[in-house]
């Protein structure tokens, strides 16, 4: 297992530990932001600076 490998799965440890201490304390929107970072994560998708749509502001 590389390094990277490892910072990832030990990542997505902590991800899922604040979940379940999110939930237990009723931190509703704190507890999705987490479980859509995970999401992200496992579909190893996460849009970085450089891929993402540049917004034309009005």
């Amino acid at each position: 297992m590389s390094d990277r490998e490892i910072m990832h799965s030990r990542a997505t440890d902590l991800m899922r530990e604040a979940l379940v201490l999110l939930d237990r304390l009723g931190a509703d929107i704190a507890a999705v932001h987490v479980q859509w970072a995970l999401d992200l994560v496992k579909e190893e998708r996460v849009p970085t600076r450089h891929k993402m749509h540049k917004r034309k502001w009005r």
